[in-house]
């Protein structure tokens, strides 16, 4: 009787294997072989298996499958389970499969600074068809830390947005230890490369992440130390400054000098300075609809900008949009306007954020150039992730505004015939005076 009991567990085992069952064989496809940064692994060898990664490196998966039989609309998805803020995965398009024929697929995951270190995660492998057919394999992949990765994890800026030459620029940064190993003599500059100004400091000690846990190693060799640190930095403008838009650039040099980290974020900030001599020569009067708009993620918006020439000769302006590139894409139609004397053009600047972009208000620039001088630029702002506005709405307030604008260029225009015709009469009518002769 016992040993009818063990067989029959033994058989509920057996029975319970997805990978190895008959069902598998019945499939029009098979998974032979998964390849995960070089390393091949037999389809055979899941069971048990685990594989170590680290922290902010790629996973490259690559998918061997044979074709039994004639499948379509056949799709590969890979999953890392564990990360608390997103869902880890790839997938291919989908495609068809004929039978006797091998095929392999690539596919790739990026392992995010921030995940959870030092414990095992399931990585899971699906292929299924347009029939509901599907094989799912997995096994554990071990995460861990980089043994040095220092992360700049935020900047902050006062003033924000604007600062005028001669006044100074704090600048916060915040640095936390995603390695494995204490570091120390961490140096944290901030610059303007345009400028050539640069502020540092050095912190003396960061120890890693995980011993904010508490972890019983670290409370016996780190005494009370912390793994983040906010260093305050001060960018003393110049007096002397050109009005422009500039790139602060934040940056941590430690290991001994060995290991350097750039923020991968652009940080403007727009300084009001002196203005070049072309610039105030310029006859341009520019203005936009909105200097800011809410936008979704992955989707776009539009900003209408008039130009108005309110010199004498034909002009023809181009319109630069910099700044965006980091979370989303821009594109200006048309990029060159000509204006003729006395009248006004529009260009539209269509802005989009990437699916990736995180939420908040973005700031970028607008520059409109006369040749290699610039006559004209504005910060505008989209707020990522803010409340869609209905389409109706959208182009109702562009139109309102829009005809607003036009009515005041128009207003300011006749102004400014009237004053010229104004003064040209006066000088004819000195000129006059001036040449009659008296007897």
């Amino acid at each position: 009787m016992k040993t009818l009991g063990v067989f029959a567990a033994l058989m509920l085992l057996v029975s319970m294997l997805p990978v190895f069952t008959e069902e598998v064989s019945a499939l029009p496809f098979q998974v032979t072989q998964i390849q995960v940064n070089d390393m091949l692994i037999d389809k055979a060898d899941f069971w048990g298996y685990s594989l170590n990664v680290e922290r902010g490196s790629d996973l490259e998966i690559t998918v061997y499958l044979v074709a039994d039989e004639n499948a379509e609309d056949v799709t590969v998805e890979v999953e890392l389970i564990g990360y608390e803020y997103d869902s880890l995965e790839d997938r291919t398009s989908q495609f068809d499969i004929e039978a006797g024929v091998a095929y392999s697929k690539d596919l790739i995951i990026e392992i995010p600074e921030d995940f959870e270190a030092s414990d095992y995660h399931e990585l899971e492998i699906t292929v299924r068809d347009d029939n509901g057919n599907s094989e799912f394999l997995s096994f554990d992949v071990r995460v861990q830390e980089q043994t040095h990765m220092l992360n700049i994890y935020d900047v902050l800026m006062s003033p924000s947005k604007v600062v005028e030459a001669g006044e100074p620029l704090f600048v916060s940064v915040r640095i936390e230890n995603l390695g494995d190993e204490l570091e120390e003599d961490i140096k944290v500059t901030a610059s303007i490369l345009e400028l050539d100004i640069e502020d540092s400091t050095y912190i003396d000690e960061l120890v890693p992440d995980f011993c904010d846990n508490e972890d019983d190693y670290c409370k016996d060799e780190y005494d009370d130390e912390d793994a983040q640190s906010t260093e305050d930095l001060v960018l003393f403008i110049p007096a002397d400054a050109k009005s422009d838009t500039y790139n602060v650039v934040v940056s941590l040099e430690y290991n001994r000098g060995h290991e350097l980290v750039e923020d991968k974020e652009s940080y403007m900030i727009e300084i009001t300075g002196i203005a070049s001599e072309e610039e105030t020569e310029n006859n341009a009067l520019v203005t936009v609809d909105s200097s800011k708009r809410d936008i979704e993620v992955g989707t776009g918006v539009v900003y209408t900008l008039t130009i108005a020439n309110l010199g004498e000769e034909e002009k023809t302006y181009a319109v630069v949009v910099d700044g965006v590139g980091s979370w989303g894409d821009s594109r200006v139609d048309p990029s060159f306007v000509t204006v003729s004397p006395g009248e006004t053009a529009e260009s539209f600047i269509y802005i989009t954020a990437d699916e990736e972009a995180s939420e908040g208000t973005k700031s970028f620039t607008v520059k409109v150039k006369d040749g290699e001088n610039i006559v004209a630029q504005s910060t505008l702002e989209s707020n990522v992730g803010g409340v869609a506005t209905s389409d109706d709405f959208v182009v109702k307030k562009a139109l309102e505004i829009g005809f607003i604008v036009l009515i005041a260029l128009l207003v300011l225009l006749v102004i400014i015939v009237i004053i010229k015709k104004i003064v040209q009469s006066k000088n004819n009518d000195e000129e006059e005076v001036e040449g009659q002769s008296y007897y």
